[in-house]
């Protein structure tokens, strides 16, 4: 599953912005943020936190029931196509090594503001007042995290992975 998620990955890279989950979890989080309370800090806190677990659950659960059913009704083979275009999305590959190079070719051409226009499809922060180091600064920075994210997204699907085969052998373990 996952080997086919990274190839699906590399040859197809991300879905359509309008069925991402990562966009739609993006959606979900400034809707709610937009909602919390923000005249007592702790109101505010616990409200982050309610907001943090609810996000985490919607986003969550719905794959472990399409699984679910998908492995039950379709068989396995249906269950590791399944599970690698739903793993996909956790990972960008592909989509920032593309924009990285596009960057990058911007600015060697001195071609800051180009560089700038590219930089919101992979930084959060504003690039109106960077100057070319700071915005290769904020690539670099930036696909060093994605690969955190996704190095961990990778790990965690691993290792549920494991519990999850060894559990249906040895149930005691879990």
């Amino acid at each position: 599953m996952l080997c086919f998620a990274v190839l699906v990955d590399v040859l197809v890279g991300e879905p359509p912005e309008m069925l991402h989950p990562t966009v739609w979890m993006g959606k979900v989080i400034h809707f709610l943020k937009e909602r919390i309370r923000k005249e007592n800090a702790g109101i505010e806190k616990f409200n982050g936190a309610l907001m943090a677990l609810f996000v985490i659950i919607l986003f969550s659960l719905p794959p472990y029931f399409i699984l679910f059913i998908v492995r039950v009704q379709l068989g396995r083979i249906a269950y590791i196509i399944v599970g690698a275009l739903l793993l996909k999305p956790t990972f960008a590959i592909k989509c920032m090594k593309q924009y990285a190079l596009r960057i990058a070719e911007s600015i060697e051409i001195g071609n800051v503001t180009q560089a700038k226009s590219l930089l919101p499809f992979i930084v959060r922060r504003d690039p109106t007042g960077l100057d070319s180091q700071h915005v290769i600064s904020a690539t670099i920075e930036s696909i060093a995290e994605s690969t955190v994210d996704g190095v961990t997204s990778l790990f965690s699907f691993s290792l549920s992975s494991v519990f999850r085969e060894h559990s249906r052998f040895e149930p005691s373990i879990l």
